[in-house]
C-alpha cells in the first residue's frame, strides 16, 4: 500500500461489527473523515459520515432459503442470550436469526448512514422500495473484474498450464457459486439431464463451490440419475482465484440461472473470458448483462434446457454471444468503481 496508508486489524468472532469494531469506533470517530463500510451492517458506534455499500436483499424476497437458526457461538445458552438480548433491544421485533440480522442492519444503516453506494440499479430502487431510502442518497457503482486473470484463452500468458488443468472435462458447461437451493441449483440439474437425452452430447456439467443450504436434496437427486448421467457432473468444491480462471476459459458456455443476484461478477469474468454466457432474465441480471447473454426463466427448466441446447448447437449463436460478451466486458473495471467510489466518500456530506 502507499506509505499514507497503515493496517490496523481488529480480532474478534460473533458480533465483530457491533462490538470490536464499535469498541474501536469510541476512539476514533471524532477523527475520522468518513467511515466506509463494504456491506450494509454499519457499528452502532459511528462517525457522522458513513458510508454503506447496499449488495442485494434476496432475504426480503426468499426468506425461506435463509438460515433462521440461531446465530451465535456454538452453545445454546450463549444462543438464548443472544436471541433474548437482540429481542429486549429491538422490543420484539428481532430476533437472532440471520435473516432477522439482515433486516435490522439495514433498517439501521438506512437511519444512520450519511450516503450509500448500491452495486447495481436494481439493487437502489429495492433499497427505496423496501426500507424507503432516501434514492438522492445512493449512488450507483458497478463492480470490475480482474483483467489480468480474465482474458480469452487465447490471450492468456497461462494457456497450457489452462488447458491442461480442464483437459479432463472437455467439452463441459460451467458454474460458479455456492451449490445451494439459493443459487438454482436443481433447476439447473434438471435442466441438465434434459439437455443430455435430447441427442448424444458429450457434455459435462462442471460445478464449482462449496455445498450451501439444501445440499442434501442436490446430492439426492444426482445419486438417482444412471451412471451416465451421474458422471458428467462434476463438482469440483472449492476452486482457487488462481484457477478459477482456467475453467471459465475453457468453458464451451457459462450457466448462471440463479434465482436472485444483486450484480453477478462472474457473468462479466465469462464475458472477459469470451466464453457465451446463459443467465437468469430477473433481478440485476438483465442490467449486467443487457444484451449480451441468452437470458432465461430461472424458474422454467425447459427454458434454462433450450438455451443450452441453442448455444451448444447454433455455432452463430455463440459466436455472437462471445463477440457481445468481449465488448460488454469493456465497460467493468475496479479502476472505474474505485473512482466513483473514492469521489464519493470525499465529497461534502
Amino acid at each position: 500500500m502507499p506509505k499514507n496508508f497503515s493496517w490496523q486489524i481488529i480480532p474478534g468472532g460473533y458480533l465483530w461489527t457491533q462490538l470490536k469494531l464499535s469498541h474501536e469506533m469510541t476512539r476514533w470517530k471524532d477523527e475520522l473523515d468518513v467511515l466506509f463500510v463494504p456491506s450494509h451492517t454499519i457499528p452502532l458506534v459511528h462517525p457522522k459520515n458513513t458510508v454503506v455499500t447496499i449488495h442485494d436483499f434476496g432475504f426480503e424476497y426468499s426468506p425461506e432459503l435463509y438460515e433462521q437458526k440461531p446465530l451465535g457461538p456454538n452453545n445454546a445458552l450463549v444462543k438464548f442470550i443472544f436471541n433474548v438480548g437482540a429481542r429486549t433491544v429491538t422490543l420484539g421485533r428481532y430476533g437472532n436469526s440471520e435473516l432477522d440480522y439482515h433486516r435490522w442492519a439495514m433498517n439501521y444503516a438506512v437511519k444512520h448512514a450519511s450516503e450509500f453506494i448500491s452495486v447495481s440499479k436494481f439493487t437502489k430502487h429495492d433499497a427505496v422500495k423496501l426500507f424507503q431510502a432516501d434514492p438522492d442518497k445512493i449512488t450507483v457503482i458497478y463492480h470490475g473484474f480482474d483483467k489480468k486473470r480474465f482474458r480469452p484463452l487465447d490471450k492468456s500468458p497461462y494457456k497450457i498450464q489452462s488447458e491442461k488443468l480442464t483437459k479432463e472435462f472437455k467439452p463441459y458447461l460451467f458454474f460458479v457459486g455456492r451449490i445451494e437451493k439459493k443459487k438454482n441449483i436443481m433447476r439447473l440439474l434438471e435442466a441438465f439431464v434434459k439437455f443430455k437425452k435430447r441427442g448424444k452430447f458429450s457434455h459435462k456439467l462442471v460445478m464449482a463451490g462449496m455445498p450451501g443450504l439444501g445440499y442434501e436434496k442436490i446430492q439426492k437427486f444426482i445419486s438417482l440419475q444412471n451412471d451416465a448421467i451421474k458422471n458428467d457432473i462434476v463438482e469440483l468444491g472449492y476452486v482457487s482465484d488462481e484457477h478459477l480462471p482456467y475453467f471459465l476459459q475453457n468453458a464451451e458456455v457459462f450457466v448462471f440461472p440463479t434465482l436472485f443476484e444483486g450484480f453477478g461478477i462472474p457473468i462479466i469474468e465469462s464475458f472477459a473470458c469470451g466464453v457465451p454466457v446463459i443467465c437468469s432474465d430477473t433481478t440485476a441480471l438483465p442490467e449486467v448483462a443487457q444484451g449480451a447473454a441468452l437470458l432465461v426463466n430461472p424458474k422454467d427448466v425447459n427454458d434454462i434446457a433450450q438455451a443450452i441446447y441453442k448455444v451448444v448447437s447454433d455455432k452463430k449463436l455463440k459466436q455472437k454471444l462471445v463477440l457481445e460478451g468481449l465488448d460488454k466486458a469493456k465497460e467493468f473495471s475496479w479502476e472505474k468503481a474505485a473512482k466513483e467510489t473514492l469521489s464519493v466518500l470525499t465529497r461534502d456530506k
